[in-house]
């Protein structure tokens, strides 16, 4: 759903996920080109992966707040749980 069309984009198209929270948290936007979200199990946090700006966002979705940005470098996008045994 992450790349169901452009923020902002006025034509009709589904806004992404990445505009949706940032106007659920009231910015204008999370950083630039805001790739890939993934959840967190229990449903506290969001990850949106921000490539333009090599971070990732992490939001508190019980408070609708931005809470960190991890600087990973590396034009992030897809993210993935990986479960150790």
């Amino acid at each position: 759903m992450a790349h169901l069309g452009q923020d902002g984009d006025r034509s009709g198209h589904l806004p992404s996920c990445a505009a949706v929270i940032a106007m659920l948290l009231g910015t204008e936007k999370l950083g630039s080109g805001a790739a890939g979200i993934l959840m967190d199990p229990d449903g506290s946090r969001a990850f949106v992966a921000c490539s333009g700006d090599n971070y990732i966002v992490v939001i508190d979705l019980k408070k609708l707040e931005d809470v960190r940005h991890l600087d990973v470098g590396g034009i992030p996008d897809g993210m993935a749980w990986a479960i150790q045994p």
